[in-house]
């Protein structure tokens, strides 16, 4: 992927995340695209059974969040599934994957 291609794919997983992970239902579980970093990162060939394309998201556990995670996952894979920059190759069952991990966290502007 290009660098343009990549700012693109970025910009789009920050609405898509930001959509499927709201949970203003919960103290502190408003979540807006600002608010989702998007890293990219090259795999190295010391590396043993690479994904060609993997989303790892880290979120904060909130009650609701969890409640429905499997759907909420399922709504950001369908979301690349369309997205016209993500190589078909991917999406043809070649391990590209979306894995959502919840937990506890903390975090502070500096």
């Amino acid at each position: 992927m290009t660098d343009l291609e990549c700012r693109a794919l970025g910009e789009h997983l920050q609405q898509v995340v930001a959509q499927a992970l709201n949970a203003p239902e919960d103290e502190d579980g408003k979540l807006t695209p600002k608010e989702i970093e998007v890293r990219f990162q090259l795999v190295s060939p010391r590396t043993v059974n690479p994904s060609p394309f993997a989303v790892e998201i880290f979120a904060n556990d909130y009650p609701s969040r969890k409640a429905n995670l499997d759907y909420r996952v399922g709504r950001i894979a369908r979301e690349l599934r369309v997205f016209p920059m993500i190589p078909q190759s991917v999406i043809d069952g070649k391990g590209g994957f979306v894995w959502v991990l919840l937990g506890a966290g903390g975090f502070e502007k500096l």
